[in-house]
């Protein structure tokens, strides 16, 4: 039968925990594998990840020499730091490289899987419903992607994977003590905070609207699970309202820094929203949706989530209703954060993947209690919706990520050691400034950084002059950030994107062209898919 708040809970078998674990183990060895054969090989792509791994690279470093009030002003000035510690912690257990710090996304991916089997295991006590819905989670498709997925360091994994832990309490907090219940919650949700300080605007929105809805339960149908819940639910808001005003007033400088400046008053906002082809109302409002469908949840989640609603909307027979408080929080876990982030004129084509666990709970839970009453019905669908969902991982798993561009990736790398190698050469030991002639993902200082590291273990500080920002800069400015720059590295992509800072390079390239012949030096060129890059080392004052 359905299993309602405040039953006790589904005993777990020697042999279900075996099943588990043994779930988890072949995972860790495709993780390993994936791993080797996509990533770690090439620096890293994506300029959110290089900033992270440099910092917890930092990090470890102070950890390692005992330099504790060294770490406190890296930790100071990020916004989000729970995941820098978390790498560099791994770092020291295990090795100080990059398979360490990917390994904090693995056992959150890790500690989501048991949370999401567990809920629904003791929401609808059917196992294999339990097994179903982390088939439809395994099958959307935000895991594979280059930024934002299980391979790529930046706090938006962890924190999808935390914020879907924190549904999981949430749904199953009436049936446990208000005190234990209360602490569980609290717990996780600042976990979340802690990953990614914007994730406190959802936890507040999602827990002021199922506030409402428990208010609303408790005066429409007294009983004691209604009150049970909206004590649980009004604790907790109160609770974290208080925390999250605590930490954000300690974090506001950066907070307003990244968040108002960069998402509400600067612009930009703008050329990040037109850079993805967003320039009316409607394309703002349905972004969100939009992306969460077609590149977060992606066609196999959406077809094997499809095929279950159909099913209960036709066999319905009032189960649903059992569980709905729960499916109603799952529903406002999805709303409230896509509602929140599309607000923001600055999109991204990763965030929406916060609410991927909610989405698959809820409709999980909407198929188990659909068709309870027609338990044949029930297993098949059950069995359906966990083989296809395994199976869509596992074809996942076999796709290509990087190593298709093995070309490209090599010959950045490269550049990034011929960069460390210039810096020796001409006594740069510790810091260097480089210039860009483009906005690129491909070539920045934090992913340079990264490289030299773990292929020397140096970790020299390299700082952008021209190239830094996607600001568009003037002919003073243009002048100004080459003669602080040791050395200019030019692509084949200069002023071909449509941020301000591209286009204004694209009036500028003849006065860059004569400053970098009259001032620099050509140290190496190193062959692209689409051309060349060209590192330019600075001239010695005579």
């Amino acid at each position: 039968m359905v299993r309602h708040a405040g039953q006790a809970p589904t005993r777990i078998g020697r042999l279900d925990l075996l099943l588990f674990c043994a779930v988890l183990a072949i995972e860790a060895v495709l993780f390993l594998v994936y791993a080797e054969r996509e990533i770690l090989w090439h620096q890293p792509e994506n300029y959110d990840q290089a900033v992270y791994l440099v910092s917890s690279y930092q990090i470890e470093r102070a950890l390692r020499g005992g330099d504790f009030a060294g770490m406190w002003p890296l930790l100071a000035y990020s916004v989000d730091m729970a995941l820098q510690v978390e790498g560099a912690v791994l770092g020291l257990v295990f090795n100080s490289d990059r398979l360490a710090r990917l390994a904090v996304n693995f056992l959150v991916f890790a500690a989501a899987q048991g949370a999401l089997v567990m809920t629904v295991w003791r929401l609808t006590g059917q196992r294999l419903f339990a097994v179903a819905t982390l088939g439809l989670w395994l099958s959307q498709l935000w895991w594979w992607q280059a930024a934002g997925g299980l391979f790529d360091f930046r706090a938006d994994f962890s924190a999808a994977c935390l914020f879907g832990i924190w549904v999981c309490a949430m749904v199953t907090a009436p049936g446990r003590p208000l005190g234990r219940a209360v602490a569980l919650c609290v717990a996780a949700a600042l976990a979340v905070v802690l990953q990614r300080i914007v994730a406190a605007s959802y936890i507040i929105a999602i827990l002021a609207g199922f506030s409402l809805v428990s208010i609303l339960a408790a005066l429409g149908a007294p009983g004691r699970e209604a009150q049970r819940r909206l004590q649980h639910t009004l604790w907790t808001f109160a609770l974290m309202v208080a925390l999250v005003a605590l930490y954000g007033g300690l974090k506001w400088p950066q907070v307003s820094e990244y968040y108002v400046l960069g998402h509400l008053v600067g612009d930009e906002k703008l050329a990040r929203a037109h850079e993805l082809g967003l320039f009316s109302l409607v394309d703002h409002l349905v972004f969100y949706w939009r992306n969460l469908a077609d590149t977060q949840a992606g066609v196999g989640f959406m077809g094997l989530a499809a095929l279950a609603l159909a099913v209960s909307a036709v066999v319905s027979a009032g189960g649903v209703r059992r569980l709905w408080p729960q499916i109603v929080l799952c529903a406002l876990a999805v709303v409230g954060p896509l509602a929140i982030l599309g607000i923001d004129v600055s999109k991204s084509t990763v965030v929406a993947s916060i609410v991927g666990m909610p989405l698959a709970i809820g409709v999980g839970l909407v198929a188990s209690a659909s068709t309870l009453h027609l338990p044949k019905l029930g297993r098949a669908l059950a069995m359906v919706l966990a083989l296809g969902g395994g199976a869509n991982a596992l074809w996942h798993w076999a796709q290509p990520l990087y190593s298709d561009a093995r070309r490209d990736l090599t010959a950045v790398t490269d550049l990034a050691l011929a960069v460390h190698e210039a810096m020796l050469r001409s006594g740069l030991v510790d810091q260097a400034t480089l210039s860009v002639d483009a906005m690129s993902p491909l070539i920045n200082a934090a992913a340079m950084t990264v490289t030299i590291h773990e292929r020397t273990g140096a970790l020299p500080t390299l700082h952008m002059g021209l190239g830094a920002h996607v600001d568009a800069i003037d002919s003073a400015t243009h002048a100004a950030d080459l003669a602080r720059s040791q050395m200019v590295i030019t692509t084949p992509f200069a002023g071909l994107g449509e941020l301000p800072f591209d286009r204004s390079m694209r009036a500028l390239a003849p006065q860059f062209a004569a400053i970098v012949a009259r001032d620099f030096t050509l140290a190496a060129t190193f062959p692209l898919s689409a051309g060349a890059v060209r590192l330019y080392v600075r001239r010695a004052a005579p």
